[in-house]
């Protein structure tokens, strides 16, 4: 396995163990959709990828990219990645918030309504209780 394969697993496994950390903190608030969408803008903000400049065989989280653009590089252009993450983060929200909403819409009730008992017994009923001849 390629070193490459390896950060790309280390980076997975840590978004999700962080996600799972980030979803048991806001568990308890009184907001139900707060833990959702904390997770996965958390999720989505350690996963988005792209390609680093210069090397466009290799991919890297997008935020890794924006920063080292931003600081790190003279001529730095993070716009790419920014936008990229932008748009990521917004399609996830939104998916977040539709998901959400539709699984907390209330069921339709089904439920069929008994019979007002009449008093009246089926021929099975009556066969099997002989008293009320």
């Amino acid at each position: 396995m390629s070193a490459y394969a390896i950060a790309w697993m280390v980076i997975i496994a840590a978004a999700l163990i962080g996600g799972f950390g980030l979803w048991r903190l806001c568990a308890r608030s009184r907001f139900g959709l707060l833990p959702w969408l904390a997770t996965a803008l958390a999720v989505t903000f350690f996963l988005t990828p792209i390609t680093v400049p210069n090397y466009p065989q290799q991919m890297a989280p997008a935020f890794v990219v924006a920063v080292f653009e931003l600081l790190f590089q003279t001529n730095g252009e993070p716009q790419a990645s920014l936008r990229l993450l932008g748009l990521s983060m917004t399609a996830v929200s939104l998916l977040t918030l539709l998901l959400y909403f539709f699984l907390q819409r209330p069921v339709k009730s089904t439920k069929v309504q008994p019979a007002a008992d009449t008093g009246n017994k089926t021929a099975a009923a009556q066969q099997q209780d002989p008293q009320l001849d």
